[in-house]
């Protein structure tokens, strides 16, 4: 079964599937995440989610590769669309972004694969 890359961070970020009104907001956060991850070398080609239509599967990674990729579009979200008020969680949430930005550049040697 294919899933939604919008609808699952949604749910991270604790919004209802159907409560659209910020669907613009976190689409442009979950796409400027994407960019970030094609600079940086993590990803083959780029992609940009459009839609709810669009699915994790359409991404080119590998199953482990995905699960990172999925906390990593959640942090970098959450952090431009629902800042934390405490700093040492953005922090920690800063770090954490960094160092999955590094875990997927660096991976297996071989994205998508």
């Amino acid at each position: 079964m294919e899933t939604s890359v919008l609808v699952t961070i949604k749910q991270m970020l604790g919004l209802e599937r159907d409560y659209n009104v910020f669907d613009q907001d976190i689409l442009v956060s979950i796409n400027a995440a994407l960019s970030t991850l094609k600079q940086v070398g993590a990803m083959p080609e780029s992609h940009r989610i459009v839609s709810a239509s669009d699915t994790w599967e359409s991404l080119d990674f590998s199953d482990w590769q995905l699960e990172l990729v999925k906390e990593y579009l959640y942090i970098k979200t959450r952090l431009v669309f629902d800042l934390p008020s405490n700093g040492q969680v953005i922090s920690a949430f800063t770090e954490r972004a960094k160092e999955l930005e590094w875990r997927l550049h660096v991976g297996d040697g071989a994205v998508g694969g």
